[in-house]
């Protein structure tokens, strides 16, 4: 039996605020608060403003450091208030956008002569740059205070820069927002989620830390930028004046060619498009507008988007299913159907299939079927939009091979290296993210890594993976549902769940659901499909999983 070490929430880290911001990982809550990403109007986002409470006089050690950490609420003139429980010294160099913690609001104090220490149970942290972190298994983090009197009362002298929030507030004083870069040699936008302070302030935000570059999880060559080396804003802001975010670059700008500016206008727009009151942008230089929006929707393409009706095997026949029948997908039916294919995934045109049995992996065209991988013990395939099949045997986590149906194969260092075997594995239809869910002999994980790719789209390397779920019950299956949120299906004591996982900190969990067998995405959660150990195929609605079909044998993915 499994012990229970970390039902991921967003993890521990158990260092101060310096260490945590420069060494922990992106991961998401399993539990807890689901952070709202959109819809704020700009009424409701300039009008978050707290009020905490000032330093009274006569207030002890303990009270002036829990009331500096309640008044980091506040951001209000740059943070004034919270600089008004620091020593002269300290408040024109304590630095709040250092990061984030997000603890629990559990926050024990302990006065140790002129100093006193704290103690928080950290759930998240948001780094300078607006990433949020995981930090796996940990303890409590111990913030240390030092105090001295000035003018006969208590002030802060040293204290960690970054400022804490519990997980209830956070969300109202920070917002979730997405900024876009391109896979290599493509027109895809691929989002990078990030967290930014509410206010006036965020469309700056944005457009300085796009032009800073991808988090972690996306360089190395996962993805690449329209905009040219060394280009930075030239202006302190980004003033937005009757929806026009103005977008004033330096000089490196101007080296860019057409197409080039199109695809940098479209990065800007789509990054601020959860901005409220902003519709359209202009890029600049020396306030010479360069290009003005809003932009072409064929200058860059967003995640891509397939059919939204299941793919399923019911009674002989392999194909789409809708209302009142399945389409068969021709000689294609037959192949998988005689085959008694599982872990089926169906290419974008619908003209290419993968799958498993027990000879190994195969591809599958109306033509025929062809053996990619014969190795035992495979576990479910995976397609990515290159044409390459992606598996990996079960006991054996890092042989990870992949092939297209030319032949070409590629043997990827997988980096997973803590894992003891491996039992789903999906890539994003963008192809720059690799879903991997192992087991590592206490738990199980669930990781994403950005994908680096060669010519011809031949995989070759991969970043660090990043947690998004450690956890003990029996996994299921997960699936991507859309451009950032992954959908995991586990079970316990008999009875199965689905969580959706934002890999930008997000989670929601979509109740319990009959003994799932496999999990399909679509486009959005509305098309998120389960299908039963008895044959019932569900769909989620509204708020729960309602019957769409009796009696299937499978249901495929689509890649």
């Amino acid at each position: 039996m499994r012990r229970r070490l970390h039902r991921a929430g967003i993890g521990v880290c158990a260092v101060l605020l310096a260490a945590i911001l420069a060494g922990c990982q992106v991961g998401i809550p399993r539990s807890g608060t689901v952070y709202p990403g959109q819809g704020v109007d700009p009424e409701t986002e300039e009008s978050l403003i707290f009020n905490p409470a000032r330093p009274v006089p006569g207030a002890s050690q303990e009270d002036i450091v829990i009331g500096f950490i309640a008044a980091a609420s506040s951001a209000t003139s740059d943070y004034a208030i919270a600089r008004e429980f620091l020593a002269p010294g300290l408040s024109t160099t304590w630095n709040p956008h250092a990061g984030v913690v997000i603890d629990s609001g559990q926050r024990p104090v302990t006065p140790e002569g002129d100093s006193v220490r704290m103690t928080l149970n950290a759930v998240a942290s948001v780094d300078e740059h607006g990433t949020m972190r995981a930090a796996g298994m940990g303890g409590a983090i111990q913030l240390h205070f030092e105090l001295q009197r000035v003018l006969g009362e208590w002030r802060i002298s040293v204290a960690e820069d970054g400022i804490v929030l519990d997980e209830d507030m956070f969300p109202s004083v920070f917002n979730e927002h997405s900024l876009y870069f391109l896979a290599p040699q493509s027109r895809v936008l691929v989002p990078d989620q990030r967290w930014f302070l509410r206010g006036a302030t965020t469309a700056t935000r944005i457009v300085t830390e796009l032009l800073e570059g991808p988090s972690v999880l996306l360089r190395e060559g996962v993805t690449t930028t329209a905009f040219p080396e060394g280009t930075v804003l030239a202006a302190s802001s980004v003033p937005v004046v009757s929806g026009l975010a103005q977008v004033d670059l330096s000089p490196e700008a101007l080296t860019a060619e057409t197409p080039a500016l199109r695809m940098m206008l479209a990065q800007i727009e789509t990054s601020l498009s959860r901005v409220a009151g902003v519709t359209r942008a202009s890029l600049s230089v020396d306030q010479s507008v360069l290009l003005s929006g809003p932009a072409d929707p064929s200058w860059a393409e967003r995640y891509p988007r397939v059919p939204s009706k299941p793919i399923v095997v019911s009674d002989g026949t392999f194909g789409e299913l809708g209302t009142q029948r399945i389409t068969p997908f021709g000689k294609l039916s037959n192949i998988v159907v005689d085959a008694s294919a599982r872990g089926i995934t169906v290419s974008r045109d619908q003209a290419t299939v993968v799958y498993v049995t027990p000879e190994g992996v195969f591809f599958a065209t109306n033509t025929a079927a062809t053996l990619a991988d014969s190795r035992p013990g495979l576990i479910d395939p995976t397609l990515d939009g290159y044409g390459f099949v992606w598996s990996v045997p079960h006991g054996q986590p890092r042989a990870l091979r992949v092939k297209n149906q030319a032949g070409v194969t590629a043997v990827p260092p997988a980096p997973w290296l803590d894992a003891v075997s491996i039992e789903k594995l999906r890539i994003s239809r963008d192809g720059t993210r690799l879903v991997a869910l192992y087991d590592r002999g206490d738990d199980y994980v669930l990781a994403v890594s950005g994908v680096i790719r060669g010519a011809g789209g031949i995989p070759t390397a991969f970043t660090e993976p990043v947690e998004l779920a450690v956890f003990t019950e029996r996994p299921v299956d997960v699936d991507w549902i859309d451009e950032s949120q992954i959908a995991l299906a586990t079970s316990s004591s008999g009875s199965a769940s689905v969580e959706v996982l934002s890999v930008g900190g997000r989670s929601e969990n979509l109740g319990p659901a009959s003994s799932i067998e496999s999990i399909a995405g679509g486009n959005s959660i509305s098309q998120l499909r389960v299908l039963d150990s008895d044959g019932v195929l569900r769909e989620y609605r509204g708020s729960s999983w309602q019957e769409v079909a009796v009696d299937i044998t499978a249901l495929a993915k689509r890649g």
